[in-house]
């Protein structure tokens, strides 16, 4: 089977590859990501490692700008130099050697091509637009990501999964949907992942998607503007060459994240979280992992499935414990990291160090490939979807147990009819197995169901299953790192 279009021979552009931060190594110029010019004539450019704003001398050097560690530049209309810094306020430049900061809780900005300066806020999920002065107005609402492209369109991605562009005044038109993630390149192209058919589309500019991707269950661009893909059947990350061809850049990985910074992050199905150093490289910075999430402020969680501690990276090479007694987390579509305690409660964090109880009776939780929250009340056999705040709508009843495979698919096992259904990511359940008394999903993201003859089965994400051991009279026992 092709999912993927493999990468063959060598990259036709021999684009430079970044290579760990050293200040006296290659010229700034291999590490650049982007470049811009202000109003005064001044070249600046954002370096994709370090993360700091050179400007050019007009001669052949560059000099670090006294500046905040950034993770997106941009110029306005007016001539101004503003950026985003990875502690999420905006920045503006004074033309000399400083920076003011103009604006919080920002996880994206971007210019359009009128010159208008756009910022995400990630806790309320408006999009704003800068006067040119002091203020930001809100234009546009529940949304969770934001991209310009090489064209200068502005995108949203909405909590409902629509890819919106904006018109550059006020309104915003549907362009796309049933869309989990979107991205935009190094070289301004637009991409977005179906969650229906886990394909990845390239946009044209226009009104019209192209695919560019098959198999995809994750999907991410990082700081140098690379586009990597997570298939969830080979369980490969795949970087695209920015043409129509992707290569192999990682394997036996269960889910990828891309912070703030712009770092991409793997947890391998060894329980290993890797950092990708932006060229061909991984290096483990943790272990012992059952799950990792990135949050809509794009600070990354990890899960230890032997403490059952949720900790939180610090962006260079430590953790710290942010969550105890603890069996699942998840990130929701509106960035929201939620965690299951041992107590059966679910919880929100706060962005911060604080969690709040969102639900009881839990004894299972899963986010599916839509972003949207579920849990299953041991009580009353209730699914719940998270609707909004501390909000559950009944999702389905009757269910034993519950589980998301590696695909973004929720799957529940009725105990009454013994059938196992899967969820249509809307209000309909169909049924996909029968004559089941457990199931399970491990590591990999694949769904396992113990049958009454004691046949162990493997669904193969689509509608079959076969079987994959001898018949076993033992039950299924999946650890806490399974979803």
């Amino acid at each position: 089977m092709n999912f993927f279009r493999l990468f063959q021979g060598k990259d036709s552009k021999q684009r430079p590859r970044s290579q760990p931060y050293r200040p006296t190594a290659e010229p700034v110029e291999s590490r650049i990501l982007m470049t811009v010019t202000d109003g005064l004539g001044a070249h600046f450019a954002l370096n994709y490692i370090d993360h700091r704003v050179y400007q050019y001398d007009g001669g052949a050097a560059w000099h670090a700008v006294s500046s905040p560690i950034v993770s997106q530049i941009g110029v306005d209309g007016g001539g101004r130099l503003y950026a985003l810094g990875v502690d999420h306020n905006v920045y503006e430049h004074d033309g000399g050697a400083s920076w003011h900061a103009d604006g919080g809780s920002a996880s994206q900005i971007g210019v359009d091509g009128g010159g208008h300066l756009y910022a995400l806020n990630y806790n309320d999920h408006n999009v704003y637009e800068h006067d040119g002065g002091a203020n930001w107005h809100a234009d546009g609402n529940y949304i969770s990501q934001i991209g310009v492209d090489a064209g200068g369109h502005l995108y949203g991605l909405s909590l409902d999964n629509q890819v919106y562009e904006h018109d550059g005044g006020a309104n915003w038109h549907v362009d796309a949907g049933n869309v989990s993630q979107i991205g935009v390149d190094a070289a301004g192209r637009l991409y977005a992942l179906n969650y229906g058919n886990h394909n990845v589309y390239e946009h044209d500019g226009g009104s019209n998607w192209h695919v560019d991707g098959t198999g995809v269950s994750q999907m991410g661009v990082d700081g140098g503007g690379f586009v990597y893909a997570l298939n969830f059947v080979d369980h490969q990350v795949y970087e695209h060459d920015g043409g129509m061809n992707w290569h192999v850049d990682g394997a036996s990985a269960g889910q990828i994240g891309v912070d703030a910074a712009g770092t991409l992050f793997a947890l391998s199905l060894n329980t290993q979280i890797y950092q990708h150093d932006g060229g061909a490289g991984w290096h483990a910075i943790g272990g012992n992992a059952g799950q990792i999430g990135v949050d809509g402020g794009g600070y990354l969680y990890a899960l230890n499935s032997g403490d059952h501690k949720v900790y939180e990276h610090d962006a260079g090479a430590s953790w710290h414990a942010d969550g105890t007694y603890v069996s699942q987390i998840g990130v929701d579509a509106g960035g929201r990291l939620y965690g299951l305690s041992f107590n059966t409660q679910v919880y929100e964090h706060d962005g911060g160090a604080s969690w709040h109880v969102d639900a009881g009776n839990v004894s299972r939780i899963g986010v599916d490939a839509t972003g949207r929250l579920y849990a299953l009340n041991y009580v009353n056999h209730n699914v719940y979807e998270h609707v909004n705040a501390a909000n559950w709508r009944v999702d389905g009843q009757g269910v034993g147990q519950m589980g998301v495979d590696g695909g973004g698919y929720l799957y529940a096992l009725n105990f009454v009819d013994h059938q196992v259904y899967e969820h249509d990511s809307g209000i309909n359940w169909h049924v996909d197995g029968a004559s089941v008394s457990q199931i399970g999903i491990d590591a990999a993201g694949y769904l396992y169901a113990m049958s009454f003859n004691t046949q162990l089965y493997v669904h193969d994400g689509s509608a079959s299953w076969h079987p994959v051991a001898p018949s076993v009279a033992a039950g299924l026992n999946f650890p806490t790192r399974g979803r």
